[in-house]
C-alpha cells in the first residue's frame, strides 16, 4: 500500500532528489500518525478495560510515535524551505532536528514506562485480560512489521536518518509488543504469582530506552558534523586524478547543511610549466563530474608543482621516506620551494591523523632533525595539519 501511494503521489521522473526525498519523507510521516493513532486506540481501550499496564503502557508507545510522526512531518516540510538571507544555505538540517526530538520522545517515554512498571511491582494489580486481548496484540505486531518495512524502505531509497531512526522506532516496538503479549499468556495461565505484566513493562522500557539512545546519537552526529567515510574519500581523490594534468588530489573537505546542501572542497597539483587555460579546463571538467555523480557543490584550488627541478624531485622522494619512517600514516603534500627566487627554504605540508599519537611538536622536531642531517644547507617550514575528513 505503501508503494501504491508512493507511485501515486511521487512523480520522481519531474521531480529533483530533494523533492522525492521530502515527498517520502512526508508520506512516511501521515502513514506514522494513522497508523499509530489505530494502534494507540486499540491497544488503549483493551489495556482499561484489562487492567493491563504493559498493555497500557505499549498504547503510550505507540502514542509516543504518533508524537514523533508530526515532528517527522513538519521537519521534513521546513527542511525543504528554500535558502533566504538568513539561511543562504538552506534549511535541510531541520530535518536532523526533527530526528532528535523524536529520540528525546522516545526517551521520555522509556523513562515514564520505566517508573509505572517498578510501581507496578510494588503495588501489582489484577489482570482481567482473554484471548481477545490476545489478537489485538498479534494484529498489533503485524501492522507493525509492515510500518517498519515501509519506513526502513524510505529511510533506504532517500538515504535519511530521521526516516531510519522511525523504522527502527518500529522495529523496537515489535519485540515490546511481543514482550506484551507472552506476558498476558502467563498471566492467563496463572502458573504463579510473578507480576509478569509489570516485569514485561520494565522489559519494554529498556527497548524504549536503547532505541532511544542509539538515534539520539545517529542524529546528533550530522548536527555536529561527521567524517566522511573512506571509501567516499578515495572516490574523491580518484575520479580527481584521473584528469589529465593532475599530479595529486589532498585536503578533501566535506561540508554538509542539510541533504540539499552540500560541498566537497579538495586541492589538486597541477604541473606549473603548462599553460593555466589548460589547467583550468581539467578542472573545471573534475568540478563537473563530481557535481554529476553526487550533486554536491565543488570547490577546487590549485596547487603549482615545479617538475622542472631534479633537486626538488630528489628532496620530495627523502621526505617522503623520512615522514615513513615516522608514521606510515601520515600523508605529505604540497612540497615546493618557498618561493621562485628563494631556492634554500622548502616548505610542505602533512596530514596527522586522530589516532597516531606523535604530537604536532614532536613531529616537525624529529622530521626537521632527521631532514637537517640530509640536507644542512636548506631550511624547512613544516605546515601540519589535522584531518578535516575519513583518512
Amino acid at each position: 500500500m505503501f508503494k501504491f501511494f508512493a507511485r501515486l503521489f511521487i512523480k520522481e521522473n519531474s521531480l529533483t532528489p530533494f523533492e522525492v526525498r521530502q515527498r517520502y519523507g512526508e508520506l512516511t510521516g501521515v502513514f506514522g500518525i494513522v497508523f499509530n493513532l489505530l494502534l494507540v486506540v486499540m491497544k488503549l481501550i483493551t489495556g482499561l478495560v484489562t487492567n493491563s499496564l504493559s498493555v497500557i503502557a505499549d498504547a503510550m508507545n505507540n502514542l509516543s510515535d504518533v508524537a514523533s510522526s508530526v515532528v517527522t512531518l513538519i521537519g521534513f516540510r521546513l527542511s525543504g524551505k528554500k535558502a533566504d538571507k538568513e539561511h543562504p544555505y538552506g534549511h535541510g538540517r531541520i530535518e536532523y532536528v526533527a530526528g532528535l526530538i523524536v529520540s528525546f520522545l522516545v526517551l521520555l517515554v522509556g523513562v515514564e514506562l520505566l517508573k509505572e512498571s517498578i510501581q507496578s511491582i510494588i503495588h501489582p494489580d489484577v489482570i482481567e485480560a482473554g484471548y481477545k486481548t490476545i489478537v489485538i496484540l498479534i494484529i498489533s505486531i503485524c501492522i507493525k512489521i509492515y510500518m517498519f518495512s515501509y519506513a526502513h524502505y524510505a529511510a533506504k531509497k532517500t538515504e535519511s536518518a530521521a526516516m531510519e531512526a522511525t523504522a527502527r522506532d518500529y522495529l523496537s516496538d515489535i519485540f515490546s509488543t511481543i514482550v506484551v503479549l507472552l506476558s498476558i499468556i502467563l498471566s492467563i495461565l496463572r502458573i504463579t504469582n510473578i507480576p509478569f505484566d509489570a516485569i514485561a513493562g520494565i522489559i519494554v522500557a529498556i527497548f524504549i530506552f536503547k532505541t532511544g539512545i542509539q538515534s539520539t546519537k545517529e542524529t546528533i552526529s550530522p548536527i555536529i558534523g561527521e567524517a566522511p567515510s573512506k571509501e567516499f574519500i578515495d572516490e574523491i581523490i580518484r575520479i580527481a586524478e584521473s584528469h589529465e594534468y593532475i599530479l595529486g588530489a589532498h585536503d578533501v573537505i566535506i561540508h554538509e547543511y542539510g541533504p540539499s546542501c552540500r560541498f566537497i572542497n579538495l586541492d589538486v597539483e597541477v604541473p606549473g610549466n603548462q599553460d593555466v587555460f589548460k589547467l583550468h579546463d581539467s578542472i573545471e571538467s573534475i568540478r563537473q563530474e563530481l557535481m554529476d555523480q553526487y550533486g554536491y557543490e565543488v570547490v577546487i584550488h590549485m596547487d603549482p608543482v615545479d617538475v622542472n627541478s631534479k633537486t626538488l624531485t630528489n628532496i620530495k622522494t627523502i621526505i617522503l621516506k623520512e615522514v615513513e619512517k615516522i608514521s606510515k600514516d601520515i600523508s605529505v603534500h604540497d612540497i615546493r620551494f618557498a618561493s621562485s627566487t628563494d631556492k634554500k627554504e622548502i616548505v610542505f605540508e602533512t596530514v596527522i591523523p586522530y589516532d597516531v599519537s606523535i604530537s604536532f611538536e614532536d613531529f616537525q622536531t624529529q622530521i626537521k632533525m632527521h631532514l637537517k642531517k640530509i640536507y644542512p644547507k636548506y631550511t624547512f617550514t613544516i605546515l601540519v595539519e589535522r584531518p578535516l575528513s575519513a583518512q
